[in-house]
């Protein structure tokens, strides 16, 4: 069995980048910032992340009066991989035929509501999955499922920051990122 990590290094902090830039954006007002942003994402890879990181700028683009238009294009792409498909399916509200059953299967990687750490995924990529969770919309029947999943994997790994500083970086990252 592959168990999936997150990738390191550029594409990664692009969708990062992208992301603070938006909200930096609407914090100063500056739409430079959201500029710079809509490019890093036009060049970044629609890997995990990204489908968070595009409905920032585009709500920033909105807060801010932006034409955002050609962000609609972000919305369209083929993610990486399955994960990266489920989320940019999620933040376009597309089926929840596929993204049901998806969802159920990112909580039960992540253990459900049990207690301890899920097998097979280290921290960084247990809250690379967290902000999918976050995108279940409330009507679907996983939601309550999949809120409860979330709530304790991120309480587990905000602790878990505080003892393993070496990983509080990328683990905050990632959970910065499903912020709404």
């Amino acid at each position: 069995m592959t168990i999936w990590r997150p990738s390191t290094g550029i594409p990664e902090r692009a969708i990062f980048s992208a992301a603070a830039l938006a909200s930096e954006a609407v914090r100063t007002g500056r739409p430079s910032r959201l500029h710079h942003a809509r490019a890093l994402l036009r060049q970044a890879p629609a890997g995990l992340g990204f489908g968070r990181a595009a409905m920032r700028t585009w709500l920033a683009g909105i807060s801010l009066g932006e034409d955002w238009e050609g962000l609609v294009d972000a919305f369209a792409r083929q993610g990486e991989n399955p994960l990266a498909q489920l989320e940019l399916s999620l933040v376009g509200y597309r089926s929840a035929e596929s993204g049901i059953p998806a969802l159920s299967g990112v909580v039960n990687r992540l253990g459900g509501t049990l207690p301890g750490l899920p097998v097979g995924l280290d921290d960084v990529a247990a809250a690379s999955l967290v902000g999918l969770l976050d995108l279940c919309p409330d009507e679907w029947s996983v939601s309550l499922r999949a809120g409860a999943c979330a709530d304790k994997t991120r309480r587990r790994l905000r602790a878990s920051v505080v003892n393993r500083p070496d990983l509080g970086l990328d683990v905050m990252a990632w959970l910065l990122l499903g912020v709404r």
